[in-house]
């Protein structure tokens, strides 16, 4: 069972800055004028291949752009990749990662939206890493 809880808070609000920090799944986006919404799904739960490019794949045609416009990765560290390597900010930006059960469940997740024409950096993949994640790319991020 999957459980959703949305968390909608104002800029600056504690809560935002706590989860943020929390090893778990999430998406992000602004909404006019009520600040960021993190969406929290099944605490750190492993999920399949199947239920991550379902959860991604709503996510992405809900926040729109061209699939060239979005970038796919799998690591270890997504907040760290997002965030810092990527510059993507986490209030402004459109951002997801989600926790494959195995390493071999985050690559068919990204190979499938690879197929699907999202962009990627080869030689970014991580030995080991089961987190997969994906943004829009804006004029800030990197690439």
């Amino acid at each position: 069972m999957i459980e959703i809880v949305s968390v909608r808070c104002i800029l600056r609000h504690p809560i935002c800055k706590n989860n943020l920090k929390q090893p778990h799944d999430y998406a992000g986006r602004i909404q006019p004028a009520t600040g960021n919404t993190l969406v929290h799904m099944g605490e750190g739960m492993a999920k399949s291949s199947e239920i991550i490019v379902m959860e991604m794949l709503e996510f992405i045609q809900r926040e729109g752009g061209h699939p060239k416009t979005w970038y796919v990765g799998v690591t270890d560290d997504p907040q760290g990749r997002l965030f810092d390597e990527h510059q993507v900010h986490y209030q402004n930006d459109a951002w997801i990662y989600r926790t494959a059960a195995s390493e071999l469940e985050a690559q068919r997740v990204q190979e499938y939206f690879l197929e699907f024409g999202l962009d990627w950096r080869k030689g970014a993949l991580c030995s080991g890493s089961c987190k997969v994640y994906a943004y829009r790319k804006g004029i800030s991020t990197k690439p």
